[in-house]
């Protein structure tokens, strides 16, 4: 066997857990949300986790897929600019998009249906940590680190599904309870490698590159579109579905 087809083996087996444990875990999530929420609850947790997704896609994808074409040419020489760059990027465009949404949010009460209005508000928690646990595993997955991004997403399965169970059975939450789990498991995360990396780099504005931050936005952004146009697809139906019907069909079809 050659060494290259030893190699993408070695790492497409140390890559397997990151894929089958939050497979399983989701299948039992959606088996235990789906008997202990009514089909509303179930159906708001589903429009604001789409949402969430959506604005990461929206706003950071670009970024995402900058740090994966990029890292090898940066990372001898040059990996504390490259990191810092990348890190005031996440850092400016997630703060200032959380920032927007809670203030835009709370006094929306007149926007959507009671229920929905309450829930909605932890919208800008959930959109804050998904971006950093993306951000974090994107450069696990370019830095090849397989094993630690394979545990990172089994534990973060575990995390989630056990701190929204908590969340529901002993604070009596309903959707929130799991949007709460969701945010803390990924800000774990998040946290933990951010402060790992910046031991290892060292960033400091500083070592801000605009010429680098242009050459990421010249390659990431015209991807953007076909990103945006495959999540629309798969999601568009569940917003019709609220606007039409009402968040319990949207947790009966999900």
């Amino acid at each position: 066997m050659e060494k290259n087809t030893r190699q993408t083996l070695y790492h497409l087996i140390r890559y397997l857990p990151s894929v089958a444990v939050p497979s399983v875990l989701g299948l039992v999530a959606v088996a235990i949300y789906t008997r202990i929420l009514s089909p509303d609850e179930y159906g708001i947790y589903i429009l604001i986790f789409t949402t969430a997704l959506f604005l990461e896609v929206f706003t950071l994808n670009w970024l995402n897929q900058s740090i994966l074409r990029y890292y090898e040419r940066y990372r001898i020489g040059d990996i504390t600019s490259f990191f810092t760059t990348s890190l005031v990027f996440l850092g400016g465009i997630s703060l200032a998009v959380a920032f927007v949404l809670f203030f835009s949010l709370h006094g929306s009460g007149n926007w959507f249906d009671r229920r929905l209005g309450e829930v909605i508000i932890y919208l800008p928690l959930v959109y804050l940590f998904q971006s950093g646990f993306k951000f974090v595993l994107v450069f696990l997955r370019a830095m090849r680190e397989s094993v630690r991004y394979s545990l990172h997403m089994s534990v973060n399965a575990v995390v989630k599904l056990a701190a929204g169970l908590v969340f529901i059975f002993l604070f009596n939450y309903q959707a929130e309870g799991i949007l709460l789990g969701l945010a803390l498991a990924s800000g774990a995360v998040f946290i933990w490698e951010t402060v790992r990396m910046a031991r290892r780099w060292q960033p400091a504005l500083r070592h801000f590159s605009r010429a680098l931050g242009n050459q990421m936005l010249r390659f990431g952004l015209p991807l953007l579109g076909l990103v945006l146009l495959n999540l629309v697809l798969s999601v568009s139906d569940r917003y019709l579905l609220q606007i039409f019907k009402d968040a319990a069909q949207v947790g009966i079809y999900a």
